[in-house]
């Protein structure tokens, strides 16, 4: 082939690659094949083509279909393991808030456990001030929740924190 036909050849690839990505639409399914198609032209005009220009521009064409390419296999991937990676972020999660409620419970039923033993211990029938001195004092010294002592009958005897 001569050395003119090789220069025509090369812009008509680079044309082509040119218009072809332009006018393919990203979100077709044949955005593969227009990529594909445009990294094969761009690969024939650098080969063909011997002007400085035609071969910038195929060279550019071939960067942007290796961008195209990987951003579609990229997109495939991605695709195909998100059920599978959601759920298994949203297990652990759960798993997380589950540990998360055992650990509060064991720490406001040692509290509780603490308080009685402290109110069973008085040996008479504490006053309202004293109730609201030893919720303060178990709940600086434990975890900072907050708490109520109330009667069986539903009655708020003393409060203490800021939770509640």
């Amino acid at each position: 082939m001569s050395s003119r036909k090789r220069e025509v050849a090369a812009t008509i690839a680079v044309a082509t690659a040119t218009a072809i990505r332009l006018l393919a639409r990203p979100s077709s399914p044949s955005w593969t094949i227009a990529a594909g198609t445009v990294l094969v032209l761009a690969v024939i005009a650098l080969i063909a083509g011997r002007a400085v220009v035609v071969r910038i521009a195929a060279l550019f064409l071939a960067l942007v279909a290796i961008v195209d390419l990987a951003t579609v296999a990229t997109a495939s991937s991605v695709s195909r393991s998100f059920n599978t990676r959601s759920a298994e972020h949203l297990q652990s999660e759960v798993a997380r808030l589950r540990r998360e409620v055992v650990t509060t419970e064991a720490e406001l039923d040692a509290s509780t456990a603490r308080l009685a033993a402290r109110l069973a211990a008085s040996k008479n029938e504490p006053q309202r001030v004293q109730l609201f001195a030893t919720l303060r004092d178990e709940l600086h010294a434990g975890n900072g929740r907050g708490a109520r002592l109330v009667t069986p009958s539903g009655e708020v005897l003393a409060w203490w924190g800021e939770e509640l």
